[in-house]
């Protein structure tokens, strides 16, 4: 294997740079957006599926929100004890677990999305002073 030279190592630490930079910017974007509560970007997902498409499977949830069954699975199970969510099997296949909002969750997606709005309008302004005082 060649070594590789000290301009396509730069370019590599500007790409990889460049992706913590975003990184770090969808974390502060969603932490300023989710400050309601003990709610992750993850449980957002979530919820906004399940308010939007209705009940499904754990693994439709899964496709639907990019996240492995694994995951969602232990994700359901939390929210399940926030009694976020409600759970029950299907007759005859008792393996098949169909998920949907309690009445705490779906009051949970309306707040989110009624204060969604105003804090979108405050997040992009403060990104563009941030931005700002980086070029400067």
């Amino acid at each position: 294997m060649e070594p590789h030279s000290s301009a396509e190592q730069e370019q590599f630490y500007s790409e990889i740079q460049q992706l913590i930079n975003v990184r770090k910017l969808v974390v502060t974007a969603s932490n300023h957006i989710m400050d309601e509560g003990d709610i992750s970007l993850n449980d957002l997902a979530i919820i906004s599926e399940l308010a939007i498409d209705g009940a499904m499977t754990a693994s439709n949830l899964a496709k639907k929100t990019g996240m492995q069954n694994s995951y969602i699975s232990t994700k359901i199970s939390s929210m399940l004890k926030q009694k976020l969510l409600t759970e029950h099997t299907v007759s005859g296949n008792r393996r098949l677990r169909i998920v949907d909002l309690t009445s705490t969750g779906k009051h949970l997606f309306q707040d989110l999305y009624q204060a969604f709005p105003e804090k979108y309008d405050t997040l992009i302004k403060n990104l563009g002073d941030l931005l700002d005082n980086k070029a400067n």
